[in-house]
């Protein structure tokens, strides 16, 4: 059966379960969005897999309400972020959710989102790759996002280097649905029907279905967007209870491009100015994914709880991609140029974990076991003027364009070619097994010791391509205990600790660098060790709740790419080496408090400061062609960031928000030479409920409320070499009916 089939199969027995008696007055039922927003003491899950007080864990976690994000008109993927202390990212080609390049606490990524983990309900969403897979996330169905900044690979495995986001799906608490539309500038709509029902002996049932659609404002920028989510919660008896939830996704959206720069980083004056688009026609990129869940619980006894969890995930993506190539860019001659860039991928994982739940007077152990199984096919191909002769111009799939015109300059030149450079089926396997214990050591002091031991293993045929004759192989296997160590000290509503913790990533990597005739890998898994100090309390009569954090991390065994000297005299060597570099520190200072000024007055503020440096080492005495890093900034890591925002509920019917966030300049050359890219960003909404109308909710909400001209910048060793446009202000018109 296809997948959209399942999908609809699965909503279709959902929908027919029979109606079921409402819950008792006295259930809890789902908050207001006021009531959430006010709410000081958040439970979450994340920082220790069990629910606690979010002031009681001994970790720095953020929570993001979806409804609050909504309204302040924060939609697109990469926008929970926004507020949260020590994170930060750039928008790559593209400029909505798909293209991100996102670092926890100055911790930048090696290819791609690799330095932190995505789960969805506890469960990872990470690819084979170790790339976060935020896309095919069902958004529509998110409750609250929780954010914890340092490491957590000791309970959640691979990824979780510098920190972790888990999307929390809506529970089926009350009986309630609603219709909601959102209109926006270009021509953006959005429409959601959301049903959730809730049963006796806590069954229940949401239902979700959401179509998005936007020309975008720039050219070759328009999206669309289908998605479907279900969730069924079971009870099988007094002491079992089954969930079943599941999501399927069909997009496609179209990548736009940057703006070449300069080498000083002033933007070149392209025709067509910040809305244009230079690259191949049709670039952008098909995802059809879905996933489906079904967990077990089982209440042994008073004290002891077994749940097993079964994923299943699929992703079939076709990628048509300009990748911007600064060696082309030639300002006297007006020309610029892309590579093209092909993909076309089947991803199908598999998932299952067993974990125990024992509570005792002064513990509460959490123990564990998982395997993860993934098996990818992916076809790379590579399109342009290729050849490294006289005749060709010694080019590598370079399709050139006309800065004053956009016309595609050697779109019928005798070397244009299609190739076929990488052909692979793979199979990457996770098996862990993970303890952690919560201990009160008496009514002040609570110690949290874990580990988690990980055994991880990839094999990779490369079949025949136009540039393979013949099928190659290559493997690799390795292990890691990732440790975790936390103490805290209670007093009143305060909280003090110190927590230590080990993350690591297993370093396969994306699969063309697997092949053994382009490439030479020599790799250990990278390990990240943080120290955390900090404090959380309630202040004032809880009118103030306030957290701060000071942290030091230490990456080592990065990966890092550099020429391999051997093929400069025998053509048969791999002419790259993939190999464990220099170590990265990081060390900072995060602060976020909440207060209310008066009964419907809330003020909200956040801020830190990152001071991220490559360290000394040997790597680069023995590679030379390296420049040496020692001492250097990583790019992309701004020092300080804040953010601002202040709610104020005029009426019952009536509230707002204003906020501003800013972001300092961040190094861009590798040298630290180029700085740049710092920018503010204000945003605005009113909320309204007409009495007359108590069910219909409108929001109007205007983003980049200053229309600032920002961008995001990157560059090579030593210059910056790309722009891509942030968004201009943007208008937008919420609709919520509920029924």
């Amino acid at each position: 059966m296809r997948p959209h089939l399942l999908t609809c199969a699965l909503f279709g027995a959902l929908a027919s379960i029979p109606p079921v008696p409402a819950l008792a007055a006295d259930s809890p039922t789902e908050p207001s969005a006021r009531q959430a927003s006010e709410q000081l003491d958040r439970v979450v899950v994340t920082a220790t897999r069990n629910a606690g007080n979010a002031q009681q864990i001994a970790a720095s976690v953020s929570v993001q309400d979806k409804q609050a994000l909504d309204r302040k008109g924060f939609y697109a993927g990469g926008d929970e972020f926004r507020g949260v202390p020590g994170v930060f990212f750039r928008r790559g080609q593209g400029d909505n959710e798909d293209i991100l390049s996102i670092n926890f606490r100055g911790i930048i990524g090696t290819h791609g989102n690799d330095t932190f983990l995505a789960l969805f309900d506890g469960l990872s969403f990470l690819s084979p790759d170790d790339e976060l897979l935020m896309q095919e996330l069902p958004y529509a169905a998110v409750d609250r996002v929780e954010i914890v900044r340092g490491p957590v690979s000791a309970l959640y495995g691979r990824g979780g280097l510098a920190g972790a986001v888990n999307y929390i799906s809506i529970d089926p608490e009350s009986d309630a649905s609603h219709v909601s539309l959102r209109l926006g500038s270009e021509n953006y709509r959005r429409g959601q029907v959301l049903f959730t029902r809730a049963g006796e002996n806590r069954s229940g049932l949401v239902l979700s279905a959401t179509h998005e659609r936007a020309d975008g404002w720039r050219d070759n920028n328009a999206r669309e967007s289908t998605q479907l989510f279900a969730k069924g919660i079971l009870p099988l008896g007094e002491h079992l209870q089954l969930t079943l939830y599941g999501s399927y996704l069909d997009k496609q959206y179209q990548t736009g491009g940057g703006m070449p720069t300069l080498a000083d980083g002033r933007l070149y004056p392209l025709h067509g100015g910040r809305k244009a688009y230079y690259g191949l026609p049709g670039s952008g990129q098909e995802v059809r994914a879905w996933f489906g869940v079904a967990r077990l619980s089982w209440q042994m006894s008073e004290h002891l709880n077994l749940t097993t969890t079964l994923m299943h995930r699929h992703r079939d993506s076709q990628a048509r991609l300009s990748f911007y190539d600064p060696w082309l860019f030639d300002a006297d001659n007006h020309v610029l140029g892309v590579n093209g860039f092909h993909n076309d991928s089947r991803t199908p994982t598999r998932f299952l974990e067993s974990t125990l739940n024992w509570r005792g007077e002064r513990h509460q152990l959490t123990a564990g076991a998982s395997l993860e199984l993934a098996r990818p096919k992916s076809r790379d191909s590579w399109s342009g003027q290729n050849g490294f002769s006289d005749e060709c111009g010694f080019t590598w799939y370079a399709n050139l364009f006309d800065t004053r015109s956009g016309a595609w300059i050697n779109r019928d030149h005798p070397c244009q070619s299609f190739d076929l450079r990488n052909h692979s089926h793979s199979r990457t396997e996770f098996r862990a097994l993970f303890v952690q214990d919560e201990i009160e050591l008496n009514d002040h002091w609570r110690l949290t010791l874990g580990a988690r031991h990980d055994s991880f293993r990839r094999s990779v045929r490369q079949l025949p391509s136009d540039v393979v004759a013949s099928e190659r192989s290559e493997q690799q296997r390795d292990q890691h205990v990732s440790p975790k160590a936390a103490l805290a000290y209670r007093f009143g509503n305060s909280q003090l600790y110190a927590a230590y913790g080990q993350g690591y990533s297993s370093n396969f990597g994306p699969i063309w660098r697997w092949d053994p005739a382009a490439y030479r890998r020599d790799t250990l898994p990278s390990t990240l060790e943080s120290i955390e100090l900090g404090y959380k309390g309630s202040l004032l009569g809880q009118r103030l709740q306030l957290a701060a954090a000071v942290f030091q991390m230490q990456q080592k065994n990065r990966v890092f790419s550099v020429d391999n000297p051997e093929a400069q005299h025998d053509p048969m060597q791999p002419g790259t080496l993939i190999l464990s570099g220099p170590p990265l520190q990081s060390r900072g200072a995060e602060l976020s408090l909440r207060t209310r000024l008066g009964d419907d007055t809330r003020l909200d503020f956040s801020a830190s400061w990152v001071d991220a440096k490559w360290r000394a080492s040997d790597f680069y005495a023995r590679h030379p062609s390296l420049p040496n890093l020692a001492g250097r900034t990583p790019v992309g890591v701004p020092e300080t960031m804040w953010n601002l925002g202040l709610e104020q509920r005029f009426s019952d019917w009536l509230s707002g928000h204003i906020g501003y966030e800013w972001y300092d300049d961040y190094f861009i050359s590798l040298d630290n030479m180029r700085k740049g890219g710092g920018h503010g960003l204000g945003n605005m909404s009113l909320t309204l409920t007409p009495p007359a109308i108590p069910r219909l909710t409108a929001a109007l909400v205007v983003s980049n409320l200053f229309d600032r001209n920002y961008h995001y910048l990157y560059g090579n060793a030593r210059d910056v070499t790309l722009a891509v446009p942030g968004v201009p202000r943007q208008l937008w018109l919420n609709l919520r009916y509920d029924f």
